[in-house]
C-alpha cells in the first residue's frame, strides 16, 4: 500500500482549500504570486509541448477516466435525459453548437484560445504560412500546422499545404529533393520548347 507523505498531504489540503475559495479569492491569491490567467495559461502550453507521446496519451486516457466518472452513476434514464436534451440543444443551436466544438478541438488539440488562433492568423495576413494563399483550398477551412513530436503549433495552412507538408512527412529532406526533381524536369522542358 503507498504510504501517503507529509507533501501530498499538505498539497492535497491545499487543493482543498482552493477548491473551496470564490473566483474573486482565487485570482487574488493568484496575484499575490504574481501569476495572471495569461502566464497560467503559457504554463500550461508550454507543459503540454514538452510532452511525450506518451505521457499525452496517459493524460488523455486519465481525463477519460475522469469523464466515465462523472457519468458511470448514471441510470439509463438519465443518460436518455441528457442526450436528449443535448439533441435539442445542437438542433436549435447549429452555430453556437459549432462555435463550441471549434473552440474545444482547438483548445485541447493544440492549446489555443480563438483569441489567439486569431492574433496567429492575423499575423500571417490572414493567408498560408506557406504559399501566402488567402484561398483555405476546401470546405473545411484552414488547417493547423503543428510539429507531430512537441505539439507545437507551427502556422496555419491552405488545404494543399497542408497535404504537402503531411506527405512529406515533416521531412525538410523530402520536400528539398521535390524542388530539385521539378527543376530537373522544368529545364527539360525548356529545352524541349527550343
Amino acid at each position: 500500500m503507498h504510504e501517503v507523505t507529509t507533501n501530498e498531504r499538505r498539497n492535497e489540503i491545499r487543493r482543498a482549500r482552493y477548491a473551496d475559495m470564490t473566483a474573486e479569492q482565487k485570482s487574488a491569491l493568484l496575484e499575490s504570486y504574481g501569476l495572471t490567467k495569461e502566464k497560467l495559461a503559457e504554463r500550461a502550453r508550454t507543459r503540454r509541448a514538452l510532452r511525450t507521446p506518451e505521457q499525452r496519451k496517459e493524460d488523455s486516457e486519465k481525463a477519460r477516466n475522469r469523464y466515465r466518472g462523472i457519468y458511470i452513476n448514471e441510470t439509463q434514464e438519465d443518460r436518455a435525459k441528457r442526450r436528449e436534451s443535448n439533441a435539442r440543444f445542437c438542433a436549435l443551436h447549429p452555430e453556437r453548437r459549432k462555435e463550441i466544438k471549434r473552440k474545444s478541438r482547438l483548445k485541447y488539440t493544440y492549446g489555443l484560445t480563438p483569441e489567439q488562433y486569431e492574433e496567429l492568423f492575423r499575423s500571417q495576413e490572414h493567408s498560408c504560412a506557406c504559399c501566402k494563399s488567402k484561398s483555405p483550398g476546401s470546405k473545411r477551412g484552414w488547417h493547423i500546422d503543428h510539429c507531430h513530436a512537441t505539439g507545437m503549433v507551427r502556422g496555419i495552412l491552405c488545404h494543399p499545404c497542408n497535404l504537402m507538408i503531411g506527405n512529406a512527412r515533416d521531412n525538410e529532406q523530402i520536400l528539398l529533393d521535390a524542388v530539385s526533381y521539378l527543376a530537373k524536369h522544368r529545364k527539360a522542358e525548356f529545352r524541349k520548347e527550343e
